[in-house]
């Protein structure tokens, strides 16, 4: 333990000397091979505390290319944007940008044009669980967050570890280099996050000219999808609600199949329990058609379950439904 304890303190300092020495120059761990990766200069992944500054402030400052979502509880306290930049000012954009209090983390964006980020997570996979007390020794030093076990594997042995970094101290490539680089661990992986969709260059023809599609949450997302011609056809979305009003304006291309619970009848329009399920199915089947909003599947095909009362309070029962309770309100 001693001779591991020494070898943390040496590999600790080497970190601060490198950085010192040349913070620009990363290096990704394939396995046991080595690989230099270089970074983007024009883009960064930056992570704010979501009690000190909002989403205007932070959109008055920065030229914000995207967001990131982050996974719950995290996404309760930190947002995440990748936020423009430029080789010319990069060190000094970096440094400004770290002493924002609001700040939580800075990372670097990799690969051809930055659409890697690297998130501020590093996975580490100990040889025993005994080394949880070194993953935790170096996380201290370190000033990073020791997060808790993601995968126990105890027929192979396998344990996997997230930690989580911060401003105060390397990013998520030097301190996964630092763990592997330590000999005491058995794998180590800094969170890459990958681009899940290509980038659309020719929307035009796919954006439908609805009056209200520029008040659709987050709809840009959907343009590339249009763009390939994937509007729902050939799938069956089942909303089960208070009951879809299928013959609204929006729906006149819809195809449904219907029933309703609580009469246990199948029709081809269910009873209407309030507005909810038509309001849903709006955003999902309305037409491509110039009025109102656009569906995200207009093609698709409606299952139609009435089942639920959202006008009402609802009924809690346990075994046979009480119909003449809810006849009473």
């Amino acid at each position: 333990m001693k001779r591991k304890t020494i070898m943390i303190l040496f590999t600790v300092f080497s970190l601060v000397s490198v950085c010192a020495q040349n913070p620009q120059k990363y290096a990704y761990y394939y396995g046991n091979e080595k690989k230099e990766i270089q970074i983007n200069y024009d883009r960064l992944l930056v992570y704010f505390n979501r009690n000190l500054v909002g989403y205007e402030m932070i959109d008055s400052i920065f030229n914000i290319r995207g967001e990131v979502r982050l996974g719950p509880g995290k996404g309760d306290t930190l947002s995440a944007f990748v936020i423009d930049c430029s080789e010319e000012n990069y060190e000094t954009t970096l440094a400004s940008i770290k002493e924002l209090s609001y700040v939580y983390d800075v990372e670097p964006t990799v690969g051809e044009g930055g659409n890697v980020l690297v998130s501020n997570q590093v996975y580490v996979q100990l040889n025993a669980m005994s080394d949880t007390v070194l993953l935790k020794q170096m996380a201290n030093q370190m000033m990073i967050r020791y997060e808790g076990s993601i995968v126990e594997d105890s027929v192979h042995e396998l344990y996997w570890y997230s930690l989580s970094t911060n401003k105060a101290s390397g990013n998520a490539l030097e301190i996964a280099s630092l763990y592997i680089e330590s000999g005491l661990f058995g794998a180590v992986d800094p969170g890459l996050i990958f681009p899940i969709r290509k980038k659309y260059t020719n929307i035009s023809k796919s954006i439908p000219e609805d009056l209200y599609l520029s008040d659709q949450w987050s709809i840009a997302d959907l343009y590339d999808i249009w763009d390939g011609g994937i509007l729902g056809d050939g799938v069956s979305i089942a909303l089960i609600d208070d009951g879809v009003e299928i013959n609204n304006s929006e729906f006149s291309t819809l195809s449904s199949f219907s029933y309703d619970f609580y009469n246990g009848t199948y029709s081809e329009q269910p009873q209407i329990w309030g507005s909810h399920g038509t309001n849903m199915a709006g955003v999902i089947f309305s037409d491509h058609d110039n009025e109102n909003i656009a569906g995200i599947a207009p093609d698709a095909v409606l299952i139609n379950i009435s089942a639920f009362n959202t006008e009402y309070p609802p009924i809690y029962y346990e075994g046979i439904y009480d119909e003449q309770a809810f006849t009473a309100l």
